[in-house]
């Protein structure tokens, strides 16, 4: 049974029109970056199908060079999508070069074998293109669209090469792109599930990036980018289990911003909130990447330190109080120094495994820090049942 190739060239033209219109349609919501170019690069694709299958019935001199242009465009247009995805500039070699080369290959080479050679090499650089960019980017894109993706892709870059490879070795005879015969008919059906298979891939990862977007926002707390407090005491919990699993310290940093009150009264709420995100960035650059940070409530942080003890806790705290006493910040013409209390209180191996006692004992060496002065660290002594240093009633918190 012979397949009828302009037959499939429609079906394929009508299948790619569809999902075109629909990607384009829902393309111009912002968090969708790069699906209107890709539903323009299948648009292109389904005027293209048609417009080369029926190259022995309309004029050939314009109907030709037209449906190959379309064909490399819609590649393009695809590439530009992810360019878009990726938060990335586009290329202007890898999307410009190839379109005016294919129109000088289907203008002036009529030759249809050494044409056909010519457009799938053509074709196949594109591909290429489109795979180093997907490789390049697969840490920001790490799920299983991306990989969907390649994998088209990587399909369509094999049908293109064993064209290459039927005309040059003499594997199938290719006299038209409308020739018939099964393997002119499979490459054809093979181009149509890679292309359907990319896109699946693609919206796959816009789906993923949502997703991982609508986590870091659950996770972040907006003002400061550091974790909020749902987020960091989900981590608390696990790193305390953590902790007490592999027998390791788990330390804990309570930070309080001294007389915060006095930075709204004084400057107002908005360089109150210029104070809590330059002390928040100032903060994080000191810490080792598996330490976590994030906004308690109010002017307050807490910081957990995995594999620390008190002593190491004791350290980083003084170095966290030093560098947000040289901090400087500027708003509205205005220079806003800040200092910080710290209380500090360590799980070791050997305590009870109590999150909400520990909470509360680094919480009563932040006190201590406050009463004993401000801009201090102080740590936590279970003997005593109290912090370091502590005397008579709780101090006011700012």
């Amino acid at each position: 049974m012979e397949l009828d190739v302009p037959s499939m060239a429609m079906m394929v033209s009508l299948a790619t029109f569809a999902v075109g219109l629909a990607l384009i349609a829902f393309g111009y919501q912002r968090q969708f970056a790069g699906l209107v170019p890709w539903g323009w690069g299948l648009f292109c694709f389904a005027l293209a199908a048609p417009l080369l299958a029926l190259r022995d019935v309309l004029p050939s001199g314009l109907i030709v060079p037209a449906g190959g242009v379309l064909l490399h465009l819609s590649i393009a247009l695809m590439l530009l999508g992810l360019y878009q995805h990726f938060g990335r500039r586009p290329d202007p070699w890898v999307i410009g070069v190839p379109l005016p080369l294919a129109a000088l290959i289907f203008a002036f080479l009529h030759d249809y074998p050494a044409r056909l050679v010519w457009v799938s090499l053509l074709l196949a650089v594109q591909l290429v293109s489109m795979l180093v960019l997907l490789y390049a980017h697969r840490r920001q894109a790490p799920g299983r669209g991306l990989w969907l993706v390649m994998t088209g892709a990587g399909i369509a870059l094999a049908v293109a090469l064993w064209r290459v490879g039927a005309v040059e070795f003499g594997w199938v005879e290719l006299t038209s792109y409308t020739a018939p015969g099964i393997l002119q008919a499979l490459s054809h059906a093979t181009l149509m599930f890679s292309l359907l298979l990319v896109t699946i891939g693609f919206m796959g990862m816009l789906h993923e990036g949502l997703e991982a977007r609508y986590v870091q926002l659950a996770s972040t707390d907006v003002l400061t980018g550091v974790h909020n407090r749902r987020a960091l005491m989900d981590a608390f919990y696990q790193e305390l289990a953590g902790a007490v699993r592999r027998r390791a310290p788990l330390c804990l940093l309570m930070i309080d911003i001294d007389h915060f009150k006095q930075v709204n009264d004084r400057h107002g709420h908005q360089a109150g909130d210029a104070v809590l995100r330059a002390l928040a960035q100032a903060m994080k650059v000191r810490l080792r990447a598996q330490d976590l940070l994030g906004r308690y409530g109010g002017e307050e942080f807490l910081a957990l330190l995995p594999d620390t003890d008190v002593a190491g806790g004791l350290r980083v705290a003084d170095s966290l109080r030093t560098r947000v006493e040289g901090l400087l910040v500027h708003h509205e013409g205005s220079d806003i120094r800040v200092t910080i209390s710290i209380g500090v209180h360590a799980w070791v191996p050997g305590m009870p495994e109590d999150s909400i006692g520990l909470v509360r004992d680094v919480d009563a060496a932040l006190y201590a820090a406050k009463h004993n002065g401000r801009n201090r660290v102080e740590a936590f002594v279970a003997a005593a049942g109290m912090a370091a240093g502590e005397e008579g009633g709780a101090p006011d918190r700012n």
